[in-house]
């Protein structure tokens, strides 16, 4: 793992103040950025953790080189991290989208449930057949609140397009 340039454990004690830690982030060279972000999902510490799935959620489009990076975590064991990665996938925008149509063809129910979330929020002309029905099905079945809850966001914007078409 390389030395990212903040030392983590500080960051840790010093605050764990999403303002603050976003500051220290933004004052980066976006490649130190993403590796910060990358070594604190790898720490040890489950806070130092968290705090790098918060800040992921604050990524833009000019954080399009850690899509590579941000799209094999919609695998997380974590579902908080999962939607995290989502999250910072539509935030970065329409360059997410080839990544995320690659994770449509996986086989892991959840990656494909958060790449199709995600797609429906930053294109969702671009959705499959398959993915629809994958929303559709998760929406109605999921043991998990927040999947629920975004399925049902995602089929109320694809609803509101087809409407308004």
């Amino acid at each position: 793992m390389s030395k990212a340039p903040v030392d983590l454990q500080m960051l840790q004690f010093e605050s764990s103040s999403i303002p603050e830690t976003w500051k220290v982030i933004q004052s980066l060279q976006k490649e130190q950025a993403i590796q910060f972000i990358v070594d604190a999902l790898q720490d040890e510490h489950d806070a130092i953790k968290m705090l790098a799935v918060r800040m992921m959620e604050q990524l833009g489009e000019g954080f399009s080189d850690a899509i590579p990076v941000i799209t094999p975590l919609l695998l997380h064991t974590k579902e908080q991290t999962r939607m995290a990665s989502a999250l910072a996938l539509v935030r970065i925008g329409g360059k997410s989208v080839p990544y995320l149509m690659k994770e449509l063809a996986s086989e892991n129910k959840s990656g494909r449930f958060w790449a199709a979330w995600s797609i429906s929020l930053i294109n969702p002309s671009c959705l499959t057949y398959d993915a629809l029905e994958l929303l559709e099905s998760v929406g109605a079945h999921s043991n998990s609140t927040i999947e629920i809850m975004a399925a049902q966001e995602a089929l109320g914007k694809i609803t509101a397009l087809v409407i308004n078409l």
